[in-house]
């Protein structure tokens, strides 16, 4: 991933790195945003990541997390018997993640379910599948796996409005704006009734 943003050319306020979301290399209050796309339910203490996401965001700051959750209706769930156990432990539920950041000291401000178009076409669809690139895909053993994407290719031939191509996501925005004020920090202009 380091290489693919590098290759779209540096500039100067953004600094490409590496770092374990559980000890950020950035001092407090230094962000005004941090945005997490499909990596919450790679977190081993999604917890401390919350309290580092609030440690580094200025007052006023906010955390957005796009992240598939176990509610969601994967197309894989219904090829890959396997997958389904993979998906209800360890994708979080929604309100589950709501909870660990509200307990951070944050303040929901939008929740709203996306929708991804994982392939423009069942075709596609299978051979992206057979590529492993998904992190629960490429954990499957050989035996789960090529009984399901046998199962996959045959419904090649099916009609495309009856096939599941779209995977709900959810994207949860907090602002840190609400909580942790202190005596020695002023609450932002638009809650001192400026």
């Amino acid at each position: 991933m380091l290489d693919q943003a590098r290759r779209k050319g540096a500039t100067d306020s953004v600094v490409l790195l590496r770092a374990s979301a559980q000890v950020p290399p950035f001092s407090d209050s230094n962000a005004d945003v941090v945005f997490m796309s499909m990596v919450y339910h790679h977190f081993a203490d999604p917890v401390v990541v919350a309290k580092e996401c609030r440690r580094v965001l200025r007052d006023g700051g906010h955390v957005c997390i796009r992240n598939s959750t176990c509610e969601a209706d994967f197309p894989h769930r219904h090829f890959l018997p396997a997958m389904r156990s993979l998906i209800e432990s360890e994708l979080p539920a929604r309100n589950d993640i709501g909870v660990v950041f509200r307990a951070a000291g944050f303040t929901p401000v939008l929740h709203e379910i996306v929708r991804q178009v994982v392939a423009p076409n069942w075709p596609t669809f299978v051979h992206k599948s057979s590529l492993r690139a998904d992190s629960f895909l490429a954990r499957l053993s050989n035996e789960d796996f090529s009984p399901g994407m046998a199962s996959c290719m045959l419904m090649v031939k099916v009609p495309i409005g009856m096939m599941p191509l779209q995977r709900k996501s959810i994207g949860l925005c907090s602002s840190s704006r609400f909580d942790n004020v202190t005596a020695t920090q002023a609450p932002p202009a638009e809650l001192a009734g400026a």
